[in-house]
Formats: structure tokens, C-alpha cells, sequence
């Protein structure tokens, strides 16, 4: 359980410092807070592997608005649109996805930078 809390945090800090990041107007206080705790939030990671507690990579295991989930949805939708049809591979689809599920779990929300991230260091499969 440990683990699971762990892992939400620094999703969630991530997310929200992402969020402010892009706002012009930004609390630099709050700003300044978030990324305390996202600190503080990854330091656990050295002292709960030492506990002996198994925790899975921050970035595998975010956690997504329905939203959010949309857009990566109609982002991995639009890179497998913009293949050849020889290089629509459930291989291709699934590399795409990690590389985008990747990009997002930095906390980054941009279509342009995630469509972007969707096809970069592809290593495609072609169908025969």
C-alpha cells in the first residue's frame, strides 16, 4: 500500500507542476512547494527500496483524468493514422503508446509535444 500511495504522489506532484509550468500567472509560492514535495516524494524512493518495499518506476504507473486519457487516446489514434499502412503493426501501435504513455508521465499535457514524443525513436515493423 505503501508503494501504491508513493507512486500516486509523484504522479500527482508531477502533474500539478506540469500544470503550473504552464500557467503565466503561476503561484511561485505553491510552485516553489510542489516541487519540495516532489523532491521529498522521490527521496522515499532510495528508503523504501532499503525497507524492502518493491516499488515500480514513478513514470509507469501514473494516474490519468478520463480527459487526459482522451487526448492520449486521439493522439496514438493520429500517429498510427500518419503510417503507411505497411507500418500499422500491433508491434508499431504498442511502441507508439509506451513512447506516448512516456512523454505524458513527465507530466507533459501538449498534443504537440506528445504527437511529437508518439513517434520519436520508433523503431518500426513493417507488415509483410
Amino acid at each position: 500500500m505503501e508503494h501504491f500511495i508513493h507512486n500516486a504522489n509523484v504522479a500527482l506532484y508531477r502533474r500539478l507542476l506540469a500544470e503550473s509550468k504552464r500557467d503565466p500567472s503561476r503561484d511561485e509560492d505553491r510552485h516553489n512547494i510542489l516541487l519540495r514535495l516532489l523532491a521529498e516524494e522521490e527521496a522515499k524512493d532510495e528508503r523504501l527500496r532499503v525497507a524492502g518495499v518493491a516499488l515500480d518506476r514513478p513514470d509507469q504507473s501514473a494516474v490519468y483524468y478520463p480527459e487526459e486519457l482522451s487526448l492520449l487516446g486521439q493522439i496514438l489514434d493520429q500517429a498510427m493514422q500518419s503510417l503507411p499502412l505497411s507500418m500499422r503493426t500491433p508491434q508499431n501501435r504498442a511502441a507508439i503508446a509506451k513512447n506516448i504513455l512516456a512523454c505524458a508521465a513527465t507530466g507533459e499535457r501538449d498534443p504537440i509535444e506528445l504527437r511529437l514524443a508518439a513517434l520519436i525513436n520508433l523503431k518500426v515493423t513493417v507488415a509483410a
